[in-house]
């Protein structure tokens, strides 16, 4: 294929395929024309055709996987690398980047890939996407953008980036690049202004709070008013998301928090992972939190209920470690905790000061003041480090019983980790990333997961295994009724809690999951046999349908 596409770049240095030596394409280990398999796994671009008719992307994965993942990745290591040094051979290379991929982005749009030649992505079967599928373009579009807002003023510095830049438009005949303002032109209008188009059509679209977050960053990196501004009101001002219509009108925070997020700060996944909308729009957080020409909304200021989005995660922790794999989160046997990461956490300790956050933060930092990381810029480093020290003391040392009643799950645990038990029971929506497991429970004991859930699917892309085993009823710790998958609700209702003493209680119903059935209904003990030993006593009620498996 490389010979072809070499053949195949026009004046511009674009690829264009048809133009390509098709006599070029050929399988390299088989060179004879008369051969069987001069043509076997050939691909022109579009893909190989199977004796079944199966395409096979082998150069758009390795383009999509490979070429670009490196690009991005290389972005990223640059404008860090630059900002942590201020070199600028750092920010030129960055710039070199920035300003190519801006010539090539307008012409980006995966719809006929994703559509008529059927290639996969992410883009939630919606057919678009520019790079990559509109899911995952969001974080592409936030990572040229940051990238350029982070070199920017190492750019504006390098006469031998201006140089080299005009050199290249010369021999591509890419028009006149022969002053900076002409390269800061390219990518502002041929790449972050594509990026913010890309927003309003869906071809940057992702789960709540990905394309809002593009949206931000490519505003504050333009940083051109008052366009910037109103690309931030965008952010927040109501609006409507028609796919089908490649329309999206507003970022909608305000209601995303307000009204779609539960009291628990919780999206309406039915995963721990994808549920954390709040640690998504964490960054457009810290983007307003950094620019002061912009003022009119404010993520900490402005949504009280945004707190939950962080104290949730360390709710949900069960024996103080690890979050239950419920839905497309985590993994079978997995012991790892969602949504407690520790630069997060800082950031938001410094906002709130919030004993829980300060506890998990000095058990992340191994429980010593020293390890308690400050900001580069206090004026006291250590300052941080004392007050999460003096905060985490003044939280419960013992681990509690949690009922996360908007999200759907109930923790019953002991209340030392060492030794320790832990039942829970979901009792939340089995939609969007969640799987058919309402009333599911897991037991944690002898530092194991006793009661694995699969976690995450082998596949993301509904093939048979997923929809029939990983997330079906089948595969988790339920009732099925006459052995067919739970229907699509939002919640059960939890109808007793009691996590003190020595027999702790979790019993939840979920009504209208199966169809003809009166009592779907899950009683669960956690008995404490000893200090180091327990056991876990289980009701599970049903009444209507006719078989009932488990």
């Amino acid at each position: 294929f490389w010979a072809y596409y070499l053949s195949a770049l026009d004046a511009h240095g674009k690829f264009q395929r048809g133009q390509g030596d098709p006599k070029l394409l050929f399988n390299s280990e088989h060179p004879d024309p008369k051969d069987t398999l001069h043509k076997y796994a050939v691909d022109d671009g579009y893909g190989w055709m199977d004796e079944k008719g199966e395409r096979w992307a082998f150069v758009a994965y390795y383009n999509s996987w490979g070429q670009w993942r490196m690009v991005k990745g290389a972005l990223n290591a640059l404008a860090r690398a630059y900002t942590l040094t201020d070199d600028v051979r750092y920010a030129h290379k960055a710039g070199v980047l920035l300003d190519r991929i801006a010539d090539v982005y307008p012409e980006m749009d995966m719809s006929e890939y994703l559509g008529k030649m059927r290639f996969e992505h992410s883009d939630g079967s919606s057919h678009l996407g520019r790079i990559e599928g509109s899911i995952w373009e969001t974080d592409v579009g936030e990572a040229f953008a940051l990238a350029y807002d982070r070199v920017f003023d190492g750019l504006a510095a390098d006469p031998s980036l201006v140089a080299f830049l005009s050199g290249q438009a010369q021999k591509f005949k890419l028009g006149d690049k022969s002053a900076f303002a002409a390269v800061q032109k390219n990518i502002e209008d041929n790449l972050l202004l594509e990026i913010v188009q890309g927003v309003r059509d869906c071809r940057l679209r992702g789960n709540q709070g990905m394309h809002q977050v593009s949206m931000a960053a490519a505003a504050i990196a333009l940083d051109r008013q008052p366009l910037t501004n109103e690309l931030l009101d965008w952010v927040f001002q109501p609006g409507e998301l028609v796919i089908s219509q490649r329309r999206n009108t507003g970022g909608n925070v305000p209601f995303v928090i307000n009204h779609t997020m539960c009291r628990d700060g919780m999206g309406s996944e039915g995963a721990p992972g994808y549920s954390c909308w709040g640690l998504t729009l964490f960054t457009l957080a810290e983007l307003l939190e950094r620019y002061p020409a912009y003022t009119k909304n404010n993520m900490f200021r402005d949504f009280p209920k945004y707190k939950q989005c962080f104290v949730t995660p360390l709710r949900w922790l069960c024996l103080g470690q690890t979050t239950p794999s419920i839905g497309d989160s985590g993994a079978c046997g997995a012991w790892k905790a969602v949504g407690t990461a520790l630069p997060q956490l800082l950031t938001v300790f410094r906002v709130y000061r919030d004993p829980l956050m300060a506890r998990r933060i000095f058990e992340l930092c191994g429980k010593k003041p020293g390890n308690i990381p400050g900001d580069i810029y206090d004026e006291d480093p250590s300052a941080i480090a004392r007050d999460v020290a003096r905060l985490a003391s003044e939280s419960a040392a013992t681990l509690q019983p949690q009922n996360l009643n908007g999200f759907g799950l109930a923790i019953v645990q002991t209340p030392a980790a060492q030794n320790g038990r832990a039942l829970w029971m979901y009792y939340g929506r089995n939609t969007g990333h969640g799987h058919r497991d309402r009333l599911n429970i897991g037991l944690y004991a002898k530092n194991l997961d006793l009661l694995p859930d699969l976690g995450y699917p082998e596949y993301a892309s509904g093939r048979p295994m997923d929809r029939i085993w990983e997330r079906n009823c089948i595969a988790h710790n339920v009732v099925i009724v006459d052995d067919a998958p739970q229907q699509s609700s939002y919640t059960g209702h939890l109808l007793l809690f009691d996590g003190e003493g020595q027999a702790r209680v979790i019993e939840a119903e979920g009504p209208g999951v199966f169809p003809g059935v009166t009592t779907y209904r899950r009683l669960s003990v956690l008995v404490d046999a000893s200090e180091t030993d327990g056991y876990v006593v289980d009701f599970f009620r049903v009444r209507g349908g006719g078989l009932h498996r488990q």
